[in-house]
């Protein structure tokens, strides 16, 4: 454990605890999908009992209306929702896997069941521009691509988790937990105007992290303690301008560069820390006790 003092004032405080390990997502374990397909034509609606009918795979047209009832887990090949289509998912279904699953852009989903959802692909989960998925309790999500496009609204009562090879977040897109949200990413893309916050805490590992402007990274109680930033490799980690970051930063294998007009309140560590004009560092003392321990 070290501090940097200047003129007699810590202003930064580290511990060399080790780095988290991010494992490649592969071989997710997909059941032989067993059943029909369930297709929903062009501004039709429809409604199915998922334990009575089992489906394979589910698809709908543009501006559709899908019910699924029924406490059953689903097995499909893939589940595509069409533009400005709405899924509904009125039973406690807690386990969803697929090889792929995507919505067209304005797609409504809704989970309704409390004991929420925890969902698999084998290829990827896609959120098409501005549309919103909704889970009524706690959310996980395990695939080896994860993108939301601009405007995708991810939502969930509970815990967040997202586990993924590579994760792309859109252009003003915020994924936020109203408990806890954890991201384990080989890659994390963040893109422009985008927000990574919940209520309590969150933690991010990552082996590199690329920066959009005007990113936001914190917890509802703005205490640097309760947001850990963790970034293995040796990438530059370039913090784009007007970049709010209150956090821990612990990148000790790279570069990092705070952009301009910033404001970074935490702590951060890497193997070279610089701010460009108009960005701001302010070390949070409160850290000293959670962060420097022999």
């Amino acid at each position: 454990c070290f501090t940097v003092v200047r003129d007699g004032v810590t202003i930064a405080a580290f511990s060399m605890s080790s780095l988290p390990q991010i494992t490649e997502i592969s071989n997710i374990p997909i059941p032989s999908p067993q059943g029909y397909l369930i297709y929903v034509p062009y501004a039709q609606s429809k409604t199915v009992n998922i334990c009575q009918n089992p489906p394979s795979n589910i698809s709908t047209s543009s501006y559709t209306t899908l019910i699924l009832e029924g406490d059953c887990s689903l097995n499909l090949d893939y589940l595509n929702v069409g533009y400005a289509s709405s899924l509904e998912v009125r039973g406690d279904v807690k386990e969803l896997k697929t090889n792929s699953f995507s919505t067209g852009s304005y797609a409504t989903l809704s989970f309704k069941g409390s004991s929420g959802l925890s969902l698999s692909s084998t290829s990827s989960v896609s959120l098409g521009y501005s549309s919103t998925m909704d889970v009524n309790g706690p959310f996980q999500i395990i695939t080896p691509t994860f993108i939301t496009s601009s405007y995708a609204v991810p939502l969930s009562k509970g815990d967040v988790k997202i586990f993924a090879n590579s994760a792309s977040i859109g252009y003003s897109v915020s994924i936020r937990s109203p408990q806890s949200l954890e991201i384990k990413a080989q890659s994390l893309t963040l893109g422009s105007y985008t927000s990574i916050t919940a209520n309590k805490t969150v933690n991010v590992d990552a082996n590199k992290v690329t920066f959009g402007y005007a990113t936001e990274m914190r917890s509802d109680s703005l205490k640097p303690k309760d947001f850990v930033l963790s970034i293995a490799g040796s990438a530059p980690v370039n913090l784009q301008s007007y970049t709010n970051f209150n956090g821990i930063l612990y990148a000790p294998n790279a570069p990092i560069s705070i952009g301009y007009g910033s404001n970074f309140k935490g702590s951060a560590m890497g193997q070279k820390i610089s701010l460009n004009s108009y960005a701001s560092l302010n070390y949070d003392s409160s850290l000293d006790e959670q962060i420097c321990i022999q």
